[in-house]
């Protein structure tokens, strides 16, 4: 079970990758179908790990990194049952998001689903962080995206200072 963890984070990552690396030779449709798999499947294992039966928390250390002595120090992901329920639940918004992408006429792919699955990686990697370090990380990929997403449409001012406002107060409020 606690393999399914990185994979909340990494499919959403390296989708939105796939999707850059694509560029302007993948068209809307399938930048949007990529994208919603992607979610899906986020969201299947989020699921998963939200119905995976026990009571202690799914706890998975990266790099060798293990509590020596006692003392946990190094990279983790701890997973109890209210973080995965916010997990499913960012993950069934993102599909829905997804979804609703696909009506929406004024953007070129790839660009705004591969920001919207960077987004989704960020906040399922906050949820999932077991440490102060992680935290921080995925924070900051969240609010880039976020900032990104706020100013897409960047041939409207009011669309970039918006943006440059929610960074502004975003960075200060942080």
């Amino acid at each position: 079970m606690s393999a399914l963890l990185p994979l909340a984070v990494a499919i959403p990552v390296l989708s939105a990758a796939l999707l850059t690396a694509g560029g302007t030779h993948v068209n809307r449709t399938a930048a949007n179908l990529f994208a919603a798999a992607a979610a899906v499947a986020v969201t299947v294992i989020c699921l998963v790990i939200l119905l995976h039966p026990g009571t202690a928390p799914i706890v998975t250390w990266f790099g060798g990194w293990e509590p020596r002595n006692g003392v946990p120090i190094g990279i983790d992901f701890a997973v109890d049952d209210l973080s995965a329920g916010l997990a499913a639940f960012i993950a069934v918004l993102t599909v829905l998001a997804l979804v609703m992408l696909a009506h929406y006429r004024e953007t070129d792919p790839p660009h705004l689903q591969a920001l919207i699955l960077v987004f989704c990686a960020g906040m399922i990697g906050f949820v999932f962080s077991g440490d102060l370090f992680d935290m921080f990380v995925f924070f900051e990929l969240m609010s880039v995206s976020a900032f990104a997403l706020t100013g897409f449409r960047s041939r409207h001012e009011e669309s970039l200072a918006g943006a440059l406002n929610f960074a502004i107060t975003n960075t200060v409020g942080s």
